[in-house]
């Protein structure tokens, strides 16, 4: 019996060694990230090792300060750095130990901001800009003489008046970026230029367009902004009024001139048609008139029934035609317009076919029994057809066509009846073959009658 135990605990003992033998630790988070300013404690919870599957140890435990001469006490998480302590877990169950280089590192996330960033103002071709006039910034760790700024003002035109982007990338010690744009206006404080070119008269009711009296000219702008004061102005009415008109540069420097605006009837009316080609129906009433759009005139008073119109036009012949609309205002000024007017029939040929039947063998036309729907000649040819002399329903296709190319197609249905030759020589046959019989017959019945 005492054999017995002892060769369970050699047993025992050897399973043991057997498992310490193949269980080991596998480590994770092993590389650690401490926001600048974090407490500590949290961090270091965070590496932690699982013993190989299925190895299974509840009573696992840590050493995580002094482990080889590596203490926490080192890592300071107000100052950038990277630190290394050694963990060390235990297993009591299989007795076996690891130790793990835990790498914590202590980093600054938090990007350097600008305090201040003003918007420039460069007088037009200046040669050269300071852009680090009044910029302030600055960083929660990096000292401010560390700070990298960077300025890409490669937009800005410094020969051309306008508004340009600046970029401002501000970076700290830790790689943290921070971007901000400003603006540069480069500025003109030359006023523009105004000059009258040609007296300012203009049609009752109408407007007028500055470039066309007026020579306004910016030694930098391509456009000025304008600003017309015609208080005392009535377009409506004739006669003199003053005018001012004053331009603008985009740095606000103005210019102005004023002058005398006069206002007389020298426009035509205004007629305005749909179209100056129309196609008509053949045959069918159509008001000229409705081509008016629109009739105006900038003093007078004019309707449509002040429209003249000539015309050779005539509905019941197809051709071409031309129209004059003419219309006069009460100054005598004339606006005419000629149209031109194509009378045109674009309804397709109508058939109308009568029951058609062919006998075997005689001679057919399949023109007949056609009844033509169109009021101009019509031209009917045969497209297809597969009529056979022999008994059956066929069909045949026509093509129908007038002068004016309006064309149709039509199918008609075409019945064969009768015998063919075929049937009526067999036919022939039997009743050849049946008198023989029946005169053969009469004549052995004789025979044999007389014979007795």
């Amino acid at each position: 019996m005492k054999k017995c135990w002892i060769l369970l605990s050699v047993w025992m003992i050897f399973q043991i060694k057997l498992q310490a033998n193949t269980a080991f630790f596998t480590w994770y988070n092993t590389e650690i990230n401490i926001p600048l300013g974090d407490p500590l404690e949290p961090y270091v919870q965070m590496p932690y090792a699982t013993l190989n599957p299925p190895n299974e140890d509840p009573n696992i435990y840590y050493e995580r300060n002094g482990v080889n001469y590596t203490y926490q006490s080192v890592i300071q998480t107000h100052v950038v750095k990277t630190y290394r302590i050694d963990f060390k877990v235990y297993s009591p169950k299989y007795r076996i130990t690891s130790i793990q280089t835990i790498t914590f590192k202590v980093i600054d996330q938090i990007a350097p901001t600008f305090s201040a960033l003003p918007m420039f103002e460069i007088p037009v071709y200046a040669t050269s800009v300071n852009y680090t006039l009044g910029v302030r910034y600055e960083d929660n760790y990096t000292p401010v003489n560390q700070l990298i700024l960077s300025i890409d003002s490669n937009a800005v035109n410094l020969n051309q008046v306008g508004l340009y982007p600046v970029m401002f990338t501000l970076s700290d010690t830790s790689g943290n970026t921070t971007q901000a744009m400003t603006y540069v206006r480069v500025r003109d404080y030359y006023a523009p230029m105004i000059t009258q070119i040609k007296p300012l008269i203009l049609d009752p009711n109408s407007v007028f367009e500055l470039s066309d009296y007026f020579l306004m000219k910016d030694n930098y702008d391509a456009f000025v902004s304008i600003w017309i004061h015609d208080e005392y102005v009535d377009y409506t009415r004739l006669g003199n009024y003053p005018i001012t008109i004053e331009v603008y540069d985009s740095s606000g420097n103005m210019n102005q001139i004023e002058t005398t605006l006069t206002i007389e009837d020298r426009t035509p009316p205004d007629l305005v048609l749909l179209s100056n080609q129309v196609t008509l129906s053949w045959n069918e009433p159509y008001e000229l008139k409705d081509l008016i759009l629109k009739v105006k005139d900038n003093y007078s008073h004019l309707t449509v029934d002040d429209v003249q119109i000539t015309t050779d036009l005539d509905l019941t012949t197809v051709g071409f035609y031309e129209a004059l609309f003419e219309i006069t205002d009460e100054a005598g000024l004339k606006t005419s317009h000629l149209v031109t007017l194509y009378v045109t029939y674009k309804k397709q040929p109508e058939l109308i076919f009568e029951p058609l039947v062919i006998e075997l063998n005689e001679a057919y036309d399949l023109m007949t029994g056609i009844q033509i729907n169109h009021p101009f000649d019509v031209n009917i040819m045969v497209y297809d057809s597969n009529v056979q002399m022999k008994s059956g329903i066929y069909e045949v296709v026509y093509l129908c066509s007038d002068i004016y190319g309006n064309h149709a197609i039509f199918t008609r249905t075409v019945t064969v009846q009768g015998e063919t030759n075929q049937q009526t020589l067999w036919t022939t046959i039997v009743i050849g073959l049946l008198f023989l019989g029946i005169t053969g017959g009469g004549f052995i019945w004789f025979w044999k009658k007389r014979t007795t």
